[in-house]
């Protein structure tokens, strides 16, 4: 049977870590679709259509945040040195 710790999910990542990139992801994701509807929004009511550019913003937007916070974690996590590796192996067992 593992021990686990009381602050530690099981891959030994502390909760409160993951609560801060959690967050971090969603203030990204907020940010971009935001400014790429925005900027839709801003062009449609410039030349007085349709809300074209809107709607491209919105599907833009969702592959491009997912994609920069997929970047983020990654940077982030899975290519942490081998000494971070080894301490986080460590606080599991």
């Amino acid at each position: 049977m593992k021990n686990f710790e009381k602050n530690a999910t099981t891959n030994g990542i502390p909760k409160k870590e993951l609560g801060k990139q959690y967050f971090i992801s969603v203030l990204v994701s907020l940010m971009i679709t935001g400014g790429i509807i925005g900027a839709g929004y801003l062009i449609d009511r410039w030349r007085g259509g349709s809300p074209t550019f809107i709607l491209i913003g919105f599907v833009i937007s969702g592959p491009l945040s997912v994609w920069v916070n997929y970047t983020l974690v990654k940077r982030k996590y899975l290519h942490a040195s081998p000494t971070q590796e080894q301490k986080n192996k460590q606080k599991i067992s």
